[in-house]
């Protein structure tokens, strides 16, 4: 399995930042992150080409343009383990670990 790399929280709050193709959980089969139950998290997503991302499990979505940082921000008040994906491409681009 692939061990989850910690988020920093701060203040009950963390950012996680993704380039898609660069450093995306497709390109490096590897990218998973966990946070503590209860964060608020943040992810910033950077794409060369318009997507629709997805968070499966919490049911938010956001539109992403070309080369244009989107947002999407949650509160993890559930467990377990939830994939950003490109509704676009299909690839998963993270995966969140909720660990409570």
């Amino acid at each position: 399995g692939i061990t989850p790399v910690p988020a920093d929280v701060v203040d009950g709050a963390a950012t996680i930042s993704i380039t898609v193709g660069t450093d995306d959980f497709t390109t490096t089969g590897d990218r998973v992150v966990s946070v503590p139950l209860g964060t608020v998290v943040t992810v910033d997503v950077t794409a060369g080409e318009a997507q629709e991302l997805h968070l499966h499990g919490y049911d938010v979505e956001t539109e992403l343009e070309a080369g244009t940082p989107a947002s999407i921000t949650f509160t993890a008040d559930q467990a377990g383990l939830f994939d950003l994906e490109s509704h676009t491409t299909e690839d998963v681009l993270l995966v969140i670990s909720v660990e409570g």
